[in-house]
């Protein structure tokens, strides 16, 4: 089997611009990649499995499932990702982060990650998904499993939904920015009812996420490495 685990620190040759994330909309030359100072509003989907190193077919307990023709390759790794809706006071984005980035978004250290990715191998794969905030949790697995009564309670603490700062790159390039869904009215409740129109979305990919330096209280939640 193999963890994949977190990367050597290193050094940044230049920072990235810190920006506001509307400045993506208003300017066709924007930065390709950005930090933003934001808080994260919600999980929207969170997917750990352990796959064949050989065929990429899901591995539980480390047993690859793939027939005709069997494989018998006793090798696996694993795979993690997570989408994130995150918002810094201009404007909305789904953040993707994948591997390593996904113990990041999560809170946890590098013993509570490999922890976590141990307790997945048995199942071999585990998907959640959050429709939007609030909203009923869908799953690859029993809701009344430990592992995903975990997940959920972990993915809705004030431990991810926190504020970060976020490294990005856009998923597409600056000049095509434009989102495949048009702007929208959305009720707000801010001592009475407000409807404002509502820009789409942006979608990035998560380079790198770092703790904000005021950060709130976990409270159980804290990390104990």
């Amino acid at each position: 089997m193999q963890v994949l685990s977190f990367p050597p620190e290193t050094t940044v040759s230049a920072p990235l611009p810190h920006i506001y994330l509307a400045e993506l909309r208003q300017s066709s030359w924007g930065p390709f990649q950005a930090t933003a100072s934001c808080h994260v509003v919600s999980v929207v989907s969170l997917q750990l499995r352990w796959v064949c190193a050989h065929c990429t077919s899901v591995c539980p307990q480390g047993k690859c499932l793939r027939q005709g023709p069997a494989c018998f390759t006793q090798t696996s790794i694993s795979q993690a990702s997570i989408r994130l809706l995150v918002e810094d006071g201009t404007a909305e984005a789904m953040v993707t982060c994948t591997d390593y980035h996904v113990a990041a978004a999560l809170g946890l250290c590098a013993n509570e990650w490999s922890s976590l990715l141990e307790f997945v191998r048995k199942p071999g794969r585990v998907v959640l998904q959050f429709m939007e905030p609030g909203a009923q949790l869908e799953s690859s697995a029993k809701t009344e499993d430990p592992l995903t009564l975990y997940l959920h309670t972990l993915c809705t603490s004030p431990s991810v939904l926190r504020p970060i700062v976020l490294s990005f790159e856009l998923e597409r390039k600056p000049s095509n920015i434009t989102p495949l869904e048009p702007p929208r009215l959305q009720r707000f409740q801010c001592g009475e009812p407000l409807l404002t129109r509502v820009n789409p979305r942006l979608r990035l990919a998560c380079l790198s996420i770092q703790e904000s330096e005021y950060p709130i209280s976990l409270g159980a939640f804290a990390s104990s490495c």
